[in-house]
């Protein structure tokens, strides 16, 4: 696989199109996208034999978890969202109900 030539820029500075333009793509942003592109790429999957179906597997389960739980900041969010609603301030979720 060939990297092309070096590029001496900041590519965090560049929008989306010139990322484009240039056939400069992005990683998968979290893991259910990273399994996407695994479950993809046959090559991997065949030289990985049965064990990249398991892997998948146990993988897609932890995505799954990881999507039920509700972060501090995510309960914060949801407080504050609320209290605007109702006018009321929310300092805990549990203000809020």
């Amino acid at each position: 696989m060939d990297p092309g030539a070096p590029r001496n820029v900041n590519l965090y500075e560049w929008s989306e199109a010139q990322l484009q333009e240039a056939g400069i793509g992005l990683l998968p942003q979290n893991l259910d996208a990273a399994l996407d592109a695994l479950e993809a790429d046959s090559l991997i999957c065949e030289a990985l034999g049965p064990v990249a179906g398991e892997f998948l597997k146990y993988k897609r389960m932890e995505w799954i978890e990881y999507m039920r739980f509700v972060s501090e900041l995510g309960n914060r969010h949801a407080a504050s969202s609320f209290s605007e609603r109702t006018e009321q301030p929310c300092v805990e979720l549990s203000d809020c109900w």
